[in-house]
């Protein structure tokens, strides 16, 4: 049982790792327009990233409301980036489980794949 764990979380790390480019642009996205919702409401930077995260996630605990109609529309902005975020955490975990039982099930060579490629990165390090 552990050793399937521990597939599944070199597997999910890897691909976190290689996606990262993508997961910061939403991540400068959400934030950035936070701040420009905070601006545009007179909230402090501080509330501002708050709504936008709690609304990135779709919790919205509806403690802080937008009234202006421009932020209005940059909340559902928000919300879809949120979307594509947590989205994109989701498929990386279903990915990496998919693989966690292939090599489980000896359908697929991708673990000696990963160490390789990792022996490669580490004996290319100075």
């Amino acid at each position: 049982m552990f050793h399937i764990s521990m597939i599944f979380l070199k597997v999910l790390i890897h691909s976190i790792r290689a996606l990262m480019p993508i997961w910061m642009t939403f991540m400068v996205l959400i934030s950035g327009l936070g701040v420009l919702v905070a601006h545009l409401e007179k909230l402090t930077i501080h509330d501002g990233l708050y709504f936008a995260w709690i609304t990135g996630t779709t919790v919205g605990y509806g403690d802080i409301v937008p009234e202006r109609h421009i932020s209005q529309i940059l909340c559902i902005l928000i919300a879809v980036i949120g979307v594509l975020f947590t989205g994109t955490l989701v498929a990386i975990s279903v990915n990496a489980l998919k693989i966690t039982f292939q090599v489980e099930t000896g359908q697929d060579q991708w673990e000696a794949a990963l160490k390789e490629r990792l022996k490669k990165k580490k004996s290319a390090k100075p």
